[in-house]
């Protein structure tokens, strides 16, 4: 299999299979948003958005990443909008 098509199926079934399942896993429970914005070597900004949740299937405190989203203005407007966006392509 080449890089292209390999890094074609992590990013878009493998990855959307372990997000849905963390969503699974969090979604009835009190969590947390953390986000975090950087610009890449390329000067492209990305906005990182961190869930922090009580996993009851693992029993313990749990800090994943729900992704990393290309953005083009961080204004606080701009990032609660990629924010809500990002939830509602998981959640639906």
């Amino acid at each position: 299999m080449h890089g292209t098509k390999s890094t074609c199926i992590i990013k878009n079934i493998i990855s959307l299979s372990v997000i849905l399942g963390l969503i699974d896993d969090f979604k009835s429970r009190t969590y947390a948003i953390c986000i975090d914005e950087s610009t890449d070597i390329s000067i492209q900004n990305h906005l990182r958005i961190l869930v922090r949740y009580f996993s009851g299937k693992r029993n313990e405190i749990i800090t994943a990443s729900l992704g990393l989203i290309p953005v083009q203005k961080a204004t606080g407007e701009n990032v609660f909008n990629y924010i809500e966006k990002e939830f509602q392509f998981h959640v639906t």
